[in-house]
């Protein structure tokens, strides 16, 4: 009886771990299903007197291509607003891709993605396939978390984490004009990126308790099954507890022929802990307590 008690006491507590999140599937565009676009964004660049930088392929792929070196391109999307309210939620934003161009020789260049709070300013003007923005507009008064993460087969100093607390230019994930801002982590990446592979860039902002959020940055090679690029930190520096904007892109560095990525699917889910895990943490709780007793 008493090993029984103590079997069934386990159980619930391995099952109270492995339920212990429910995901949620909040946005999904898989370009390469599509026909044509099914939902509307808005293409950002600093691009001056060039067209947008990017090419919707009908089943296949949206490319997004930086022109020059020292260039940005970005394709921003929203969704349902998600507020991290409490300890354990967390928003995940996974843009999958592949290249033809992730191993060009210069001293520079990344991915960039971020996840913000639009605080009420809708994408303008008319989401769609535009030309260049302004240094300042649509969504320079954007605020929340950006990633850079190194994009080339030699390693770079590039990798950083950002948290964005003011405004400033249309440029989301390339935060370099916001301010103020503040560097949550800074480091060196050592990936060998395959252009012949398929990747995921994953991006997650997590509610951690305590007054703190956890900002997890990940390139993840499908292809392989290999995490080539990961960088995780903690932060009391929050500027946004909602989250409704998302922002994929590229910046060429002193990369002369830039960087080109071609998106085939955009995905949003949220995490949040299933109310009846707490009420079987507890049951398997009590049962290891009872069986304690017995013992005795």
């Amino acid at each position: 009886m008493k090993k029984a008690t103590v079997f069934l006491a386990a159980t619930c507590g391995l099952l109270s771990i492995s339920s212990a999140f429910a995901q949620t599937i909040i946005y999904d565009d898989n370009f390469a299903n599509d026909s044509s676009l099914s939902t509307s964004y808005l293409n950002i660049n600093n691009i001056s007197g060039s067209t947008a930088e990017w090419a919707f392929t009908p089943n296949t792929q949206l490319e997004l291509t930086t022109a020059a070196s020292g260039k940005v391109d970005e394709l921003v999307g929203q969704f349902s607003p998600q507020a991290l309210s409490g300890a354990g939620q967390s928003v995940t934003f996974t843009a999958s891709f592949n290249s033809p161009s992730l191993t060009t020789s210069g001293s520079s260049g990344s991915l960039l993605i971020a996840l913000d709070n639009s605080r009420g300013t809708p994408l303008s003007p008319t989401p769609g396939p535009i030309g260049p923005t302004a240094t300042t507009g649509a969504t320079a008064s954007y605020i929340g978390y950006a990633g850079m993460l190194d994009l080339s087969s030699t390693p770079k100093t590039s990798t950083k984490i950002f948290a964005k607390t003011g405004t400033g230019s249309n440029d989301l994930a390339y935060v370099s004009d916001v301010v103020p801002e503040a560097t949550l982590l800074s480091g060196t990446a050592g990936a060998n990126l395959n252009t012949a592979d398929n990747f995921k860039a994953i991006f997650t902002v997590a509610n951690i308790g305590g007054g703190q959020d956890q900002i997890t940055s990940e390139l993840y090679d499908v292809t392989a099954s290999t995490v080539v690029d990961t960088y995780t930190t903690t932060t009391t520096t929050i500027p946004t507890s909602t989250f409704d904007t998302f922002d994929i892109g590229v910046y060429t560095g002193s990369e002369a022929s830039g960087y080109n990525i071609n998106l085939t699917d955009l995905n949003i889910t949220e995490s949040v802990p299933e109310p009846s895990t707490f009420a079987l943490a507890g049951v398997g709780l009590g049962l290891t307590l009872l069986a304690r007793f017995r013992r005795r």
